[in-house]
């Protein structure tokens, strides 16, 4: 069982606020690459009597924390060379990063959301990093949608909802926050 439309009230004001946190649910001091996993585990174990994340089917949920870590192991890790790295490093990096997110496009099969019909744990475990889709396609000169059409359409389609929106960074924010990084290193 996923996040119902009935729930998404619930989940704006704590995804906005979340006061039980005791932070927001983007620190904007950070990349946030690799730890919103964590972040959106703990919110699941939270809230899971009110306003579950994870499906109640053991083999479902089980697939759920599988393509999360799959997210954490095999994605984030060659998305920094994308926009951090040049040359050779660069290149791997970009084709590592297209490979993963290929393997996790597979899995929206025709569904709107990776959970089926409503927003669940994978879609908001993998949401941070599609906000950095515009720094890896503009440092990495490729185009993501042209790669993986269904996935840029399941993020668009994510960023309709006004919590989701409200609750992460602007692509173009971190993309400026991604030169002055580049600068401040010599990149």
């Amino acid at each position: 069982m996923a996040v119902s439309r009935s729930n998404l009230e619930k989940w704006k004001s704590l995804m906005i606020d979340s006061k039980f946190l005791g932070k927001p649910f983007w620190d904007e001091g950070t990349t946030g690459l690799g730890s919103q996993r964590d972040r959106v585990s703990d919110l699941g174990r939270r809230l899971d009597l009110k306003c579950p994340l994870l499906p109640a089917d053991p083999y479902q949920r089980a697939k759920a924390k599988f393509w999360a870590d799959f997210i954490d192991k095999m994605v984030y890790p060659p998305s920094d060379k994308v926009w951090a790295a040049n040359g050779e490093e660069q290149e791997a990096g970009k084709k590592e990063f297209i490979d993963g997110i290929k393997l996790l496009e597979g899995e929206l099969k025709s569904n709107p959301y990776f959970g089926g019909e409503t927003l669940g744990f994978l879609d908001i475990a993998f949401l941070p990093l599609y906000c950095w889709f515009h720094t890896f396609e503009t440092f990495g000169k490729f185009s993501i949608e042209a790669e993986c059409p269904k996935l840029v359409a399941w993020g668009k389609g994510c960023m309709e909802e006004e919590f989701v929106y409200a609750s992460l960074p602007h692509p173009h924010k971190l993309y400026d926050m991604a030169v002055e990084y580049k600068k401040k290193l010599g990149i």
